[in-house]
């Protein structure tokens, strides 16, 4: 069955928040929690703020105070993002909020406000930043059934994200292993405590260079072209849409053919993310803000280079070699400079031993974290159309 949809704008008084004058000192301080889009994640109940601005700032804004129970979405640069206030709260205007009617469950605005969020990027407007004005927002069709179900349809997909982030929680657990066994091992790579050998990335690479700089000859099917969205978390993402022929591929790899244990980093924009080139690899080719490293075997082994390159003291180095404002880019000539630690073989074999363990567990976390987001999508598309079975929910 289908639910009756209303309009957002009938559902409860909604209106956006407001910046105090920055050049008033007297307008931020103790006083008023003042939350922004980086204070929040989807779906939070939330009660801290990394601001707060003072009873006068309030006053003389065009900042509010939203209550307790507000429903609020981003509708400016991020688009969507939902959650509910969990105390007093003021925000800024990026953030709108929704004081929903007696008629309105605001654990169910909160998810069908997210089931919106295609809708809602096609009318935005902006191209570096995207935005949607409250008319917009108030425009937006709800379904609505009645208030029993709206608390039914809500726990089901509480139950389902609850379980998508336990998930994402174990991942980034498993990521924070790995540093912390690496720091455990040998140490910070930048301050080497343990007086490790030191080389740099130059050093212990047969060679560093970049993606290609040649215009690719494209077609609609073919070998893969990477872009540095591709590379992520140590893991490349080959559902690409772009491809170039197979002459153009053996044109752009004939001086520099790409092999497993390759190492492949991230130079621009965002920069620092990196992944190791293994037997599942198909042939692929990538633009020139992706460097190509070469680890020579005699001299550090490949996946201990790769996991070193992925620590939070590389990080660093790469943190305070990046150049521009509006785009940070890392050159090559840096990237090659970096220092490596070099302990004995064996001790970079057990280092990778010990790593891959948990990268294993890792990878069986990421399916079922796969699968649960999968999920929850499918409840969430279900239950919006009134699909879903609730004659067993509480």
């Amino acid at each position: 069955m289908s639910y009756p949809t209303v309009l957002l704008g009938e559902l409860g008084h909604i209106s956006a928040g407001g910046t105090p004058s920055r050049s008033k000192p007297e307008y931020w301080g103790e006083g008023v929690k003042w939350l922004s889009i980086k204070d929040y994640k989807d779906f939070d109940l939330v009660h801290i703020t990394t601001e707060q601005i003072t009873q006068e700032g309030l006053e003389n804004s065009s900042a509010k105070l939203f209550p307790k129970g507000t429903v609020i979405i981003s509708i400016f640069a991020t688009l969507g993002r939902v959650a509910i206030l969990n105390e007093d709260m003021a925000t800024n205007q990026a953030i709108a909020g929704i004081q929903c009617n007696k008629n309105v469950d605001k654990a169910y605005l909160m998810y069908a406000l997210k089931s919106k969020l295609a809708e809602i990027e096609n009318q935005s407007g902006g191209v570096a930043q995207k935005n949607i004005n409250l008319s917009i927002l108030k425009g937006l069709e709800i379904p609505l059934p009645p208030l029993p179900v709206q608390k039914q349809i809500a726990a089901v997909l509480e139950k389902a994200n609850t379980l998508r982030s336990q998930c994402l929680q174990m991942e980034k657990e498993l990521n924070s292993l790995t540093q912390s066994v690496f720091l455990d091992m040998l140490g910070d790579p930048v301050t080497n405590p343990k007086g490790w050998e030191q080389r740099t990335l130059q050093d212990v690479c047969s060679k560093v260079t970049d993606g290609t700089h040649q215009a690719p000859e494209w077609a609609e099917k073919g070998v893969p072209f990477l872009f540095i969205s591709n590379i992520r978390n140590g893991q490349v993402d080959f559902n690409t849409n772009k491809f170039i022929t197979e002459r153009c591929y053996k044109e752009l790899t004939r001086t520099t053919p790409i092999e497993i244990n390759d190492i492949l980093y991230t130079t621009v924009g965002s920069y620092g993310h990196v992944s190791i080139v293994d037997e599942t690899f198909p042939k692929f080719c990538f633009q020139r803000h992706i460097a190509q490293i070469k680890p020579d075997k005699n001299k550090v082994n490949p996946s201990f280079l790769f996991y070193q390159l992925q620590t939070s003291g590389i990080k660093h180095l790469a943190d305070m070699a990046v150049r521009g404002i509006a785009q940070k880019t890392l050159n090559l000539k840096d990237l090659k400079s970096f220092t490596i630690l070099l302990p004995p073989k064996d001790l970079q074999a057990k280092l990778v031993e010990r790593i891959d363990k948990i990268k294993s567990q890792n990878v069986r976390i990421n399916a079922v974290s796969a699968k649960q987001h999968e999920l929850f999508n499918s409840l969430t598309q279900r239950a919006f159309k009134g699909e879903l079975d609730l004659k067993d929910v509480a």
